[in-house]
């Protein structure tokens, strides 16, 4: 009876066990063959989701509160006063290829427009690693700690960019969609800056 129960034992342990390494090395889903290319358009709002758009015309980030690579605690209510400054949220854990392009997408926006600001509000990261990330991007960009935002798609995986009226709704929304980083380019073409 000892005997069965030990085997028994070490049987499910080795299904789990397996059934572990399989979900490591298990094949990642296949990235899109080739992004599909959006017409050319001269104003980005024709690519907007109407459904999308009308439930972001109503969304007022105002309260939703961030905390600053120093951890000093603020609202985005606080922060819109400037409307001229380009939020960016994404999740430390997110789409890295999302992530890294619309960095680079930003960098160039920014070169060509030197006086625009740009606010990240990152999700899944620690205070530490805040300050660190600032102290890396110095004045280029202002980073805060946001854990919950409205506008989030996908758990903050999917990097979004928007900016605020001074009242704390949205506009100029956008989302980055994997393998089409062209529309990203757009997008940031379509704000205009001071």
């Amino acid at each position: 009876m000892k005997r069965i129960a030990i085997i028994a034992a070490i049987t499910a342990l080795a299904a789990l066990l397996a059934w572990q390494v399989y979900t490591i090395f298990k094949p990642a889903p296949e990235p899109a063959e080739e992004a599909v290319e959006a017409e050319e358009v001269d104003d980005y709002a024709d690519y907007a989701d109407p459904i999308l758009s009308e439930i972001i015309d109503t969304v007022n980030l105002a309260s939703t509160p961030v905390t600053d690579a120093y951890g000093h605690a603020a609202t985005l209510g606080k922060l819109a006063a400037d409307t001229t400054v380009l939020y960016c949220r994404y999740s430390e854990a997110g789409c890295r290829p999302c992530i890294d392009d619309v960095m680079d997408k930003i960098e160039t926006w920014r070169d060509r427009h030197p006086g625009s600001k740009v606010a990240l509000l990152l999700r899944d990261i620690d205070s530490r690693s805040l300050f660190v990330t600032q102290k890396d991007y110095g004045s280029r960009f202002a980073l805060y700690d946001a854990r919950i935002v409205p506008v989030d798609v996908e758990g903050a995986a999917t990097p979004v960019l928007f900016r605020l009226h001074a009242d704390g709704t949205l506009r100029d929304f956008f989302q980055v969609v994997y393998g089409n980083y062209d529309q990203t380019a757009r997008f940031l073409d379509s704000i205009p800056c001071p």
